[in-house]
């Protein structure tokens, strides 16, 4: 590892940090609000910078969870509204995302750990979404937001299974019940705490 990449990450984490915490207080704001779509241009706009420079400077965590958080919000600008299982799952997910702003460290970049492989281009293509060991209420609400406005998505009964993926056959990202490194692709925590909230909110049927 050059000291210049790491120079770069480090100026990336410090530049960075404060911009995600300004937007966590404004997700968190327009969700208190009852989510007016004004200000949906703003917040797309301001995600998908996070979900494309967090991937290229190798927080693969924190890219797809803003790449969610995206979908969501494209969701309700193209439908007029945002739904209250989208809203909660929108809440949620900013949660994990200010989670992640809040840790963000150039040690944790898979340019310096080489644990993780970076995401360059959110968007560019339909995205493939793995579900790993989710609550099936969680599983059903996040497969129809991700089949509805960006890609496709598979459900897996047990996140161990994660492991049997073939080599080049990996998705963009699997959402489990914990983060988890050392695979090709990011795994993003969508936090057991949160299950309540989101299956409480989805249909039975």
């Amino acid at each position: 590892m050059s000291d210049g990449l790491q120079g770069v990450v480090e100026g990336y984490v410090a530049a960075m940090r404060p911009k995600g915490e300004d937007f966590s207080r404004a997700l968190a704001a327009f969700a208190a609000a009852g989510a007016p779509l004004a200000e949906l241009p703003d917040l797309i706009a301001a995600v998908h910078k996070f979900a494309g420079s967090a991937g290229s400077a190798g927080f693969m965590r924190l890219s797809a969870i803003a790449a969610l958080i995206e979908i969501g919000l494209r969701g309700a600008r193209d439908a007029g509204m945002l739904e209250d299982t989208a809203l909660s799952q929108v809440r949620c997910l900013g949660e994990d995302f200010a989670a992640e702003i809040a840790g963000l460290a150039a040690e944790r970049s898979s340019l310096i750990s080489g644990e993780e492989a970076p995401v360059y281009a959110p968007f560019a293509r339909p995205l493939r979404v793995l579900l790993a060991g989710l609550p099936e209420a969680v599983a059903r609400m996040l497969t129809h937001v991700v089949e509805q406005r960006m890609g496709m998505a598979w459900s897996l009964p047990d996140a161990a299974m994660l492991a049997a993926v073939p080599a080049g056959r990996g998705p963009d990202f699997a959402v489990a019940a914990a983060a988890a490194a050392g695979f090709a692709f990011p795994v993003v925590a969508f936090a057991p705490s949160r299950f309540d909230a989101i299956a409480a909110a989805w249909p039975d049927a």
